[in-house]
């Protein structure tokens, strides 16, 4: 009897063992998980559109000009200062390319801004606007595009 107790309490300390210990599986061919990522630890993380109500991003075509146009509207009691950053890009060979674009800081909630030139008709064209938006010395950063409109 006591070599049946014995034996029963070693199988169900073994068990209670294998229970508690992870058992590791490796697949092949899959690089290893690194122990650090290289990601910097910022203290001032904001979520997402903590200042920003709305941004958009416009193209137009005038008398053979395009014209990329960009707006934000802040929360008045938080927005401080608006950066905004407007390119011009053409859709040719496969890709978009940037053909310009100009850049505009306001203090306040609101802010636009704009760039024109002459271009080429039978092109795909596009507004990108980046957003910089300032509540004191924080910040945050989003990036818009416009429809994409063929240039007749």
């Amino acid at each position: 009897m006591k070599k049946t107790v014995k034996r029963i309490s070693t199988f169900l300390l073994a068990l209670l063992m294998a229970g508690t210990m992870g058992i590791g599986v490796m697949a092949e061919g899959l690089p290893p998980i690194p122990d650090e990522l290289d990601i910097p630890v910022t203290e001032d993380i904001e979520p997402r559109f903590s200042y920003i109500i709305a941004a958009t991003s416009t193209i137009g075509f005038k008398n053979g000009q395009a014209t990329a146009g960009s707006t934000l509207d802040g929360k008045q009691s938080l927005t401080t200062k608006i950066t905004i950053y407007t390119y011009l890009q053409q859709y040719k060979n496969g890709a978009w390319t940037t053909l310009g674009g100009s850049n505009k800081t306001t203090n306040g909630y609101y802010a636009y801004n704009t760039y024109s030139k002459a271009v080429p008709k039978g092109y795909k064209y596009r507004t990108k606007s980046v957003f910089y938006v300032y509540s004191g010395t924080k910040y945050e950063t989003h990036t818009n595009y416009s429809k994409e409109v063929t240039h007749k």
